[in-house]
């Protein structure tokens, strides 16, 4: 079963204090908000979840050396986002250094497969997004429309696994 954090229809923080690492994928519910601490990184092995009604901002303390990395492992699941057939939640990145690979169908951060992604803002950090197979880096999963990263003044590397439509040259990620 997933590891759950937050509560539908509340708004939750959760503070990353030491290396974690999360060997399933960990569920959105509500509004989450996580702050990487300095030199530490949340793994998840299967992704982040952040369904449509959710939301999931990360922050990072000052000095910026935080990371996450969520590498979905089960087929048609986002990196950060949707499941297979789920549409993504809204996810807002202020900040470390944060690598979203999807497994095959679905989106680095967006939906799932056959699903489309949500509000994706990159306002600080690094962000390095993985396609998986047949999806867009960031947006939708197979089957979907990329979206742009808007919003933000971060580096965004969007990278393909194939040769499908990929956010790349069209992200907008503006001051």
């Amino acid at each position: 079963s997933d590891s759950i954090w937050g509560t539908t229809g509340q708004s939750e923080w959760y503070v990353l204090s030491n290396n974690v690492d999360c060997s399933k994928s960990i569920r959105v519910n509500g509004n989450v908000s996580l702050i990487l601490r300095d030199g530490f990184t949340l793994r998840a092995a299967d992704g982040i979840n952040v369904p449509e009604g959710s939301s999931l901002t990360v922050y990072v303390q000052s000095g910026g050396s935080g990371k996450l990395s969520a590498v979905a492992s089960t087929n048609g699941t986002a990196g950060i986002g949707g499941r297979s057939g789920e549409k993504g939640g809204s996810v807002k990145i202020c900040g470390g250094t944060i690598t979203a690979s999807g497994a095959a169908g679905g989106a680095g951060i967006g939906g799932g497969a056959n699903a489309e992604g949500g509000n994706v803002t990159v306002l600080g950090g690094s962000v390095c997004v993985i396609a998986g197979s047949g999806a867009n880096a960031i947006g939708g999963g197979s089957g979907k429309p990329a979206i742009a990263a808007t919003n933000g003044s971060a580096p965004v590397y969007p990278v393909a696994l194939n040769l499908s439509a990929v956010v790349g040259n069209n992200a907008v990620v503006n001051d």
